[in-house]
C-alpha cells in the first residue's frame, strides 16, 4: 500500500488535474481463460488498495477510479485492451499478470508515456530495458537465485527434475534456473516444457519416474500445477515436488486440494507470512471477498 501511495503522489504530481478531479486506474487482467483465478485476484487487491486510498481523502484532494478489462489470458488480445483503455487517457495501468501478455503490450503503454504496473516476473521484461513499467515483485534472477540455494543448501536435492511452462514467464524462469543450477555445478536430469493450459502430464510425469530424480521443480502456472499434482499422487511417483509461489499458492491448492499437501516452496509473496502489514492486508482481503489471498493479490 504505501509503495503504491507514493508512486500514485508521484504521478499525481505531473499530470494534469481533469476537470471531475478523479484519476482514471484501469485494471488489465486476466478475468475469464486459463488465467482467470490469477487476474481475479490482482483485480480485487488493486480495488482493495484504491479503496483505502479514496476513503481517506484520495490523491492530492483527487479520487482515483478503476476499471476493469479482460485480457482473456491471450497476449493478442491484451496489446488491443491495452491500446483501447489508452485512449482514454490514464494516469497509470494495472497489469497485465501473465507475462507473456506484458511483454507483448508494454511498449504501447511506454510509447503512450502512462506508466504501467504489473505483477508479472519474467526476465525477459527487465532485460528490454523499458523505464515506464514497474514491477511489484521479485524478478526472475532475484527469485531463482534463492530458489537455488534453498533446494540446494536446505533441501539437499540431487537429482532434480525441470518441469517449466513454455511461454514469457516459464521461459525466463527455466533459463535463470538453469544458469543458477550451473552456477553450482549441476544440470537438470530431465528438462521438459509443457504448454499453457496443459490438461494430462502424464507424458511428462513418465519422463521424470524414468529419470530417476529425488526432486521436480514445477514451474507452471497456477491451474496447470493443480493438475500436475493430482495426477503425480494418482501415478504414484516417489519424487519430492518443489516450487517456488505458484506451486503452493491458494489458487493452486483450491483445485489441488490434498495433492498439493506435501509440495515445498520457495515463496516471496504468501498469506501465511507474519509481517504485520501483510497480515492486515490477509485479513481485510477475507473479510473483503471471503477467499485467503495468493501472492497475485500481494502484488496488487
Amino acid at each position: 500500500m504505501q509503495p503504491l501511495l507514493a508512486a500514485l503522489l508521484t504521478l499525481m504530481a505531473v499530470t494534469p488535474a481533469s476537470p471531475q478531479g478523479v484519476r482514471k486506474l484501469p485494471i488489465v487482467a486476466e478475468i475469464t481463460g486459463g488465467g482467470a483465478s490469477v487476474g481475479a485476484m490482482w483485480r480485487d487487491a488493486v480495488n482493495l488498495a484504491v479503496e483505502d486510498i479514496n476513503k481517506k481523502g484520495g490523491i492530492l484532494g483527487m479520487k482515483l477510479e478503476t476499471s476493469v478489462q479482460d485480457t482473456q489470458t491471450d497476449p493478442p488480445t491484451s496489446v488491443a485492451v491495452m491500446r483501447r483503455v489508452l485512449n482514454d487517457k490514464p494516469f497509470a495501468i494495472f497489469g497485465t499478470v501473465y507475462s507473456s501478455s506484458t511483454v507483448a503490450n508494454m511498449d504501447i503503454a511506454r510509447q503512450a508515456g502512462v506508466p504501467q504496473f504489473t505483477g508479472s516476473e519474467s526476465i525477459i521484461i527487465t532485460q528490454k530495458g523499458n523505464d515506464n513499467i514497474f514491477l511489484t515483485s521479485f524478478t526472475q534472477d532475484t527469485g531463482m537465485a534463492k530458489q537455488v540455494r534453498w533446494m540446494l543448501d536446505d533441501l539437499k536435492a540431487e537429482k532434480i527434475a525441470l518441469i517449466w511452462v513454455n511461454n514469457a514467464f516459464g521461459k525466463g524462469g527455466h533459463d535463470m534456473f538453469v544458469q543458477f543450477l550451473k552456477e553450482h555445478g549441476k544440470v537438470p536430469v530431465v528438462d521438459i516444457s509443457t504448454e499453457v493450459q496443459q490438461a494430462d502430464f502424464t507424458p511428462e510425469l513418465t519422463k521424470v519416474r524414468a529419470s530417476g530424480a529425488t526432486h521436480v521443480m514445477v514451474y507452471n502456472h497456477e491451474e496447470e500445477n493443480a493438475r500436475f499434482m493430482i495426477q503425480l499422487r494418482k501415478m504414484g511417483l516417489a519424487v519430492e515436488p518443489v516450487g517456488e509461489t505458484t506451486l503452493c499458492a491458494q489458487t493452486t491448492i483450491t483445485p489441488g486440494g490434498g495433492a498439493v499437501n506435501g509440495a515445498k516452496c520457495h515463496v516471496g509473496l504468501t498469506a501465511g507470512s507474519p509481517v504485520p502489514l501483510m497480515v492486515d492486508m490477509s485479513r481485510r482481503f477475507q473479510e473483503k471477498y471471503n477467499r485467503v489471498p495468493d501472492h497475485n493479490a500481494f502484488k496488487g
